[in-house]
């Protein structure tokens, strides 16, 4: 969690990603790596994928 949370302020967000997986892997039920991992997600996907109709 705590490398997640420096990887993120480095904005290598898919690093950051990567580790709070692997927490949830060791601790599935650790609300705040799945309240992180799902924040970082959203940021990291394209606003308007290619192919996106609404462009």
């Amino acid at each position: 969690m705590n490398r997640a949370r420096v990887y993120e302020k480095l904005g290598r967000v898919e690093k950051a990603i990567l580790d709070l997986k692997e927490a949830l892997r060791i601790a599935p039920d650790n609300e705040d790596a799945l309240q992180r991992l799902s924040a970082l997600e959203r940021l990291s996907k394209p606003e308007h994928p290619i192919g996106d109709p609404h462009k």
